[in-house]
């Protein structure tokens, strides 16, 4: 085997409509990365022949032609009970992380001294984050039926909550009967920000 043999690749269980792509090797474990966080499994096997030390290659679903490859699109509702001020960058910057945010709402009890607080209005604004003021007893029903709604008019494939522990899975369970009766068989994921 000469020196300047191209890298060979060996893989492991089923690739449908893959591709192998030659990438450098700081693609490779963000690649790797991307492709944990979306629940895909992949096994790349690699053996190098030659000084090849700069090149990797990974396998990557094939985008069909003329296919928009883009980020998914988040919605990202906050709990203002369970999540003040110093946790609101944090929860966006953790979902943008993981894609775009097309919304992000903050939900405000009636009455609350904090719906009332002009220093919480301003970082919401200045975050981008819209402030829902709504009856405490109606709040777990408003989230669920904004978010359901985002999701049967496909502006989002990815709801976010920064909700109080135990509160997820009930609103989780709340939204998807929601999305059920706006868009049935609608897909979605959920996401939940500690």
């Amino acid at each position: 085997a000469s020196l300047a043999e191209e890298p060979s690749i060996e893989l492991a269980g089923e690739v449908s409509a893959g591709r192998v792509a030659m990438v450098g090797a700081h693609r490779l474990a963000r690649r790797a990365l991307l492709a944990c966080l979306v629940g895909c499994c992949l096994v790349v096997q690699l053996s190098w022949r030659g000084g090849h030390d700069s090149v990797l290659a990974a396998v990557m679903p094939a985008a069909p032609a003329g296919a928009d490859v883009r980020r998914k699109r988040f919605a990202l509702f906050i709990d203002s009970d369970a999540h003040g001020p110093a946790n609101w960058a944090p929860a966006l910057q953790a979902v943008r992380g993981e894609g775009d945010v097309v919304a992000a709402c903050l939900f405000l009890a009636a009455g609350s001294p904090q719906s009332e607080d002009p220093s919480w209005k301003s970082t919401l604004d200045a975050l981008g984050i819209q402030a829902k003021v709504v009856p405490a007893d109606e709040a777990s029903l408003e989230l669920a039926a904004e978010a359901a709604q985002l999701v049967a008019e496909g502006k989002v494939e990815v709801i976010a909550l920064a909700v109080k522990d135990g509160d997820f899975h009930f609103l989780a369970e709340k939204i998807q009967e929601c999305v059920q009766v706006f868009s049935p068989g609608a897909k979605f994921e959920m996401m939940e920000i500690g």
